[in-house]
């Protein structure tokens, strides 16, 4: 009889367990596919290695046009996998990559990046922000 509890506590952790794991594969797809989805990132993916994606897709001096031809091409920002917002009166371009949790994930992953232009509308620099949030 003592077995038999013993048995069924642990069934019932393995369960609970294999549940859990599961659930927290469901769904969801990384930040890091995201990027990759649209830029050619050397190597682990960090905030350097994207930066010098983006500089290989868009070289400093590049006008702001090669962007906009780029966002437009590939659909980013209207998948629903990348948030992209242009230079609109601005110097800066922003594109966001976020995590799309499975259902148990409350920690998620981005990585942002801004693109500044300069008066002449080139490309001046790119800037690449990771960043963890949750609930």
């Amino acid at each position: 009889m003592r077995h038999r509890k013993w048995l069924l506590a642990a069934s019932a952790v393995a369960v609970l367990w294999l549940g859990t794991e599961l659930a927290s594969h469901v769904g969801g797809e990384s930040a890091e596919r995201r990027v990759c989805r649209y830029f050619a990132v050397r190597g682990a993916l960090d905030s350097v290695s994207l930066r010098e994606a983006v500089l290989r897709e868009f070289p400093v001096g590049s006008p702001e046009s090669r962007l906009t031809w780029f966002a437009d091409s590939t659909l980013l920002g209207r998948r629903g996998d990348a948030t992209y917002d242009p230079p609109a009166g601005g110097r800066e371009a922003w594109i966001r990559f976020d995590q799309d949790p499975a259902l148990l994930d409350w920690v998620m992953e981005s990585y942002i990046v801004g693109i500044e232009f300069d008066g002449e509308h080139r490309l001046r620099d790119v800037h690449v922000h990771y960043a963890l949030t949750g609930p």
